[in-house]
């Protein structure tokens, strides 16, 4: 029953409402017929909601345990087949409560029903139907339904129910499903109908009594009740080739190269024997598997039946590599024994002609009502790959595999003698009794087998035959109940002497122990037997020979009045010690001497080299040489040869090497890479022609070097100086040898300012103008006098500007280049700096940076170079003039240059404006142009050009013209009027006068 709210087009696992957890009802989906309609009975919900107010119904459908397949339902969305829900009512005007749901009782839901009554099974065809009483229940209705239809019994009207019983009137078909359920009734008022239980009518298919204590069940899926796949078997195999597929509903295929090259299949099938209500007073005495070949065998195959161990496969789950989804096999295709027994029940060979195949399954361990599983391993030929396609539980009916179950009432086997003992010459006769449960005999055979780590025979009835001595062990089973019995066998008469050997080889040195004994017939040693022994030479202490003299040896070995003769070979005795001659002398390098060597035994005599075994040859010194006994000095001191032999024999020979011929004189220089600062120590060495060193002093006289001094002396000392290569020459008892070495540069003492390839001093100075740039270089000294170039730190000091770019980037570096931008009349000061983990040196240069070259002219006065002014007024020239840094000039060589525009007439107003503080003053009315103008260094003329309109200023006196000299009242004349400013400068003026 559904409890909170949910939305059918959203709803998911994940957000699945939540249910009550008591069940409603339930019915059984059986494997045919796979489509039709199904119904449940839900008047239990709807009454209960009814009666609380609750208007709604919301069931879910879960299956009950965990059943191997799954089923669909057709939704709304269908028009034929979508969902009814039924609603059948009365009207309970006088408010009888409704009697609550039965819970039916016998036989449980999916039971299979058969008669017990004897050990042979036979179909259940009456069962009795029960269930619980219920409160305020008149009455109850009983439906019955099978694959013909619904069947309803009402307890007031048909005899089948008495109570809570209901029993058949009519014998039910074996092998048929039956559905039932049970409705109470108060009066008129029905209540809800139970769950809906299925169960079937058992049908035993040759179920048989075999004569023999022995009864036969045969498992089949679907043999007995199809439509629930009863009886069942579950069966699969698994495959490396397809490692990660399960094969639960495919046939079953076993061998080799099943699913490519290189791979295994492997068949796996289960039977749970509690399927059927088999006697529990019965034990299991064998069982087989019948298989039935749906494609033959490719080849000669041995299919190995092995006891099942793990209980973590499933016929629809596990694959070769896993159990389940997620949860691997300790080693892929399962683990001899951890998953399955390392011992087979049985193996049966197939070839390409066998349709079918018996494989016995029984074991031990098989219980009546247990739950048992097996493996079917295939074993091919090496080279010769095959295998085999059988039918599976999923195939037809006539072709699916079929177990048959034996059981007995055997419940022990017993076997008399117990723990008796006999010789390997008398054979012992075993009898059996069989017992059941309660103790009574039965009457049947045995198979009598031995075990595999004994030896002798038993045949069928029991009787054995002893081989070897010692403890044997005698089994008996009845099918798969068996007990073991162990019998001692000891010797039998002894019938023969035998010795391991008749021919021996010893050494005069050894002795050899006899081995002599007797047997019984079966070639088991008989103990206390007297034995003889008879040397023709040497003697025997007990069994053992001790020879005297080299040669063939005769024991006669005697037992009773058989007697062996063993032939004793004995040689000369073992290797003792080597003699030798020869290399007594002291030897000087580079020669050699000859050595001989003896072999003798501990007496003294003389062996052959042989017999003392290969020699290995430990020399000092020099080489030794055994297939001409020369022994080469090499090497100054005192030595020994070693001669230490396979057969265990040492010696040792002092020899004493001295020097050779001299062959070179080496000079040993302690470095040949040194600076300036440094010396080098000279070790001068003698070298024979065999390398071998003496070290020896050069007189003073006999050195010779390119550079520097040398002071004589083991070992001599030579002080270097100059940078390069320098080579030192000595000679000695006529042997010359020189060594280069290579001189690099001392510790910095100085650092020297270079510009243009000139050393600069140090405080140097240097005078530049803004346009200029310099390049400095610096160079390390050393103590010596070596120069070369090393990198420094550049710095620009000033006392106003400190910008650095105007070094380039090149702050660090073998030079800098300076670029100055200001000009100053105070030094820059140029620093070049050396740091290292020893020594901080400094070198400087002062630098005078002057203005460069005139780049522009420039007025700051007048502001615009357009300017309309009276004869009045006046003009100032404030010019500036500044190089390519902007760096201002000193403005005094300025020149000023004015044309009159309006004549073409130029005059050179310098003085005038430089006189007049930078003014020009107007005078005459006209068009100007001034320009102020300098010649830079580079011969260009640079100016800046004003232009100027100078118009009449203010009238200073006023002169009248009148063209008539008389007038009469009433005329009108025009006066001619004319002004002048104060530069002179005239302009006329009209006027009109009315008298």
């Amino acid at each position: 029953m559904h409890v909170n709210p949910f939305n059918e087009e959203t709803v998911t696992w994940n957000t699945a409402p939540s249910c009550s957890s008591s069940e409603i009802t339930r019915s059984t989906l059986l494997v045919s017929p796979e489509v039709g309609w199904q119904v449940w009975d839900l008047t239990s919900l709807a009454q209960s909601n009814v009666a609380n107010g609750n208007d709604t119904l919301s069931i879910m459908l879960k299956t009950v345990g965990t059943p191997s397949s799954t089923h669909k339902f057709y939704d709304n969305t269908d028009s034929d087949y979508r969902p009814k829900l039924t609603l059948d009512y009365v009207d309970n005007v006088d408010g009888i409560i409704p009697p609550a749901q039965p819970s039916l009782a016998y036989p449980a839901d999916g039971a299979i029903l058969y008669n017990t009554s004897t050990w042979k099974l036979e179909s259940l065809d009456k069962p009795q139907l029960s269930w619980n009483s219920v409160t305020n229940a008149t009455g109850y209705i009983v439906t019955i339904a099978d694959s013909n239809g619904e069947q309803k019994y009402k307890s007031w009207e048909d005899p089948e129910i008495n109570g809570t019983i209901f029993t058949f009137s009519e014998n039910l078909t074996a092998g048929d499903v039956y559905s039932w359920w049970v409705q109470a009734i108060n009066g008129s008022i029905p209540g809800p109908s139970s769950s809906r239980s299925t169960f079937a009518i058992g049908s035993p298919v040759d179920h048989s009594y075999n004569g023999d204590h022995t009864w036969t069940y045969n498992f089949q899926t679907g043999n007995e009740v199809p439509d629930l796949g009863h009886t069942n078997i579950r069966d699969s195999y698994i495959g490396s080739g397809d490692a990660d597929t399960n094969h639960g509903t495919d046939s079953l295929v076993i061998g080799t190269d099943c699913e490519g090259v290189n791979t295994e299949c492997r068949m796996i099938f289960a039977l749970d024997n509690s399927q059927i209500p088999l006697p529990m007073a019965a034990n299991i005495h064998s069982a087989a598997i019948h298989l039935q070949v749906e494609f033959p065998a490719t080849g000669q195959i041995d299919l190995s039946v092995h006891r099942l161990l793990t209980t973590d496969w499933t016929q629809s789950g596990s694959t070769w590599n896993s159990s389940s989804a997620g949860v691997p096999w300790a080693t892929a295709g399962m683990t001899a024994g951890t998953d399955y027994e390392i011992t087979a029940i049985s193996t049966t060979s197939i070839d390409s002609s066998t349709t079918s195949v018996w494989l016995d399954i029984g074991h031990d361990n098989m219980q009546m009502n247990g739950d048992h599983g097996w493996i079917v391993i295939a074993t091919t030929a090496a080279g010769s790959p095959a295998y085999v396609e059988f039918y599976s539980s999923e195939n037809a009916l006539d072709n699916r595999p079929k177990i048959a179950i034996n059981y007995t009432d055997v419940d022990t086997v017993s076997v008399s003698p117990s723990g008796s003992t006999t010789d390997a010459d008398t054979g012992v006769q075993f009898s059996h009794i069989l017992s059941d449960a309660l103790g009574g005999m039965i009457g049947e055979d045995v198979v009598w087998s031995l075990t595999s780590a004994s030896s002798g025979t038993i045949n069928s009835t029991g009787y054995f035959t002893p081989q070897l001595v010692g403890v044997q062990t005698i089994e008996a089973c009845f099918g798969v109940i068996c007990t073991q019995e162990s019998i001692t066998v000891t010797p039998g008469a002894a019938v023969l002497l035998q010795t391991s050997t008749t021919e021996v080889s010893i050494t005069a040195d050894e002795v050899y122990s006899i081995d002599a004994y007797v047997v019984d017939q079966h070639g088991n040693e008989v103990s206390g037997e007297t034995i003889t022994y008879t040397p023709t030479n040497g003697s025997v202490v007990g069994v053992t020979f001790y020879p005297y003299n080299a040669g063939n040896q005769t024991v006669t070995i005697g037992w009773a009045s058989q007697t062996i003769d063993l032939t004793i070979s004995v040689i000369g005795g073992a290797p003792v010690y080597y003699e030798t001659t020869g290399c007594e002398e002291v030897i000087k390098a580079g020669t050699t001497c000859q050595l001989n060597w003896t072999l003798h035994d501990q007496f003294g005599n003389m062996l052959d080299l042989n017999d003392g075994g290969g020699i290995t040859w430990t020399v000092g010194g020099g080489v030794f040489t055994e297939s001409n006994g020369t022994y080469f000095a090499m090497t100054v001191g005192n030595y020994v040869i070693n001669m230490t032999s396979t057969g265990g024999l040492y010696y040792e020979l002092p020899i004493e090497v001295t020097h050779g011929a001299m062959a070179s004189l080496e000079i040993d220089a302690s470095s040949t890479f040194v600076t300036a600062d440094e010396y080098v120590w000279l070790n001068t060495t003698r070298i024979d022609v065999m390398g071998n060193r003496l070290s020896v002093v050069i007189p003073q006289e006999n050195w010779t070097v390119s550079d520097g001094s040398i002071t004589a002396g083991q070992p001599a000392v030579w002080d270097a100086q100059r940078r390069g290569t320098k080579t030192l020459s000595a000679s000695y008892a006529g042997m010359q040898s020189s060594v280069s070495v290579q001189v690099t540069e001392g510790v910095i003492t100085t650092l020297i300012l270079v510009i243009d390839s000139v050393e600069q001093p140090e405080n140097a100075e240097l005078n530049m103008t803004t346009d200029d740039q310099v390049t400095i270089k610096v160079k390390a000294m050393d103590s010596d006098g070596n120069k070369w170039t090393t990198n420094v730190a550049w710095n620009i000091e000033h006392a106003q500007y400190t910008d650095q770019s105007v070094l380039q980037e090149k702050t660090y570096g073998s030079s800098t280049e300076f670029w100055p931008v200001f000009a100053s009349d105070t030094m820059y000061t140029l620093r070049a700096t050396y740091n290292d983990a020893n020594i901080t040196l400094e070198s400087t240069i002062d630098i005078s940076v002057a203005v460069g070259d005139l780049i522009n002219v420039a007025l700051l006065q007048p502001v615009e170079l357009q300017q309309s002014i009276t004869a009045d007024q006046s003009v100032l020239f404030l010019p500036q003039l500044t190089d390519g840094d902007g760096n201002i000039i000193d403005s005094s060589i300025v020149s000023y240059e004015i044309v009159n525009t309006d004549s073409g007439e130029t005059s050179d107003i310098t003085s005038t404006i430089v006189d007049n503080s930078g003014v020009w003053e107007a005078s005459t009315v006209g068009n100007y142009s001034i320009t102020a103008w300098v010649v830079s260094n580079a011969g260009y003329n640079i100016s800046e050009t004003v232009t100027i309109t100078v118009d009449y200023g203010s009238a200073v006196t006023v002169d009248i013209d009148v063209i008539a000299d008389t007038a009469k009242a009433g005329e009108c004349h025009t006066l001619t009027i004319t002004g002048t400013d104060a530069d002179g400068n005239t302009f006329p003026e009209s006027a009109m006068d009315q008298g």
